[in-house]
């Protein structure tokens, strides 16, 4: 997966000042293209991602979120799914740590 090295500086500066990130789970299905499908597969694979959520604000559109759901817990794993969307919320909520690669690009700056 290419991602553009402007998109690629932008994620570093976000992790430079010690951001978490959070993905729409919505981007995994193409509802808001295939750039945003793209970034956010990419970011998943390389472990920049804390938290996955969603903008669902009516029943209507929870109807689609099984399959969005299931998208990523074919991506990610099981366990790594649960980390996601139930585990790391949980520890922001409790005030406790969020496990995360903080410093991906720090390590592996190869573009």
């Amino acid at each position: 997966m290419i991602i553009s090295e402007a998109i690629k500086l932008r994620i570093n500066e976000l992790l430079e000042f010690n951001c978490m990130l959070q993905i729409n789970v919505d981007s995994l299905t193409g509802k808001y293209g295939s750039k945003a499908k793209k970034i956010a597969k990419w970011l998943l694979k390389n472990n920049l991602v804390q938290f996955v959520g969603t903008d669902t604000h009516h029943y209507e559109h929870s109807k689609h979120l099984e399959k969005a759901y299931a998208k990523l817990k074919k991506l990610v794993g099981e366990k790594k799914f649960k980390e996601l969307t139930y585990y790391n919320p949980k520890n922001v909520l409790e005030n406790k740590t969020v496990e995360g690669n903080l410093d991906y690009f720090r390590k592996e700056r190869s573009w």
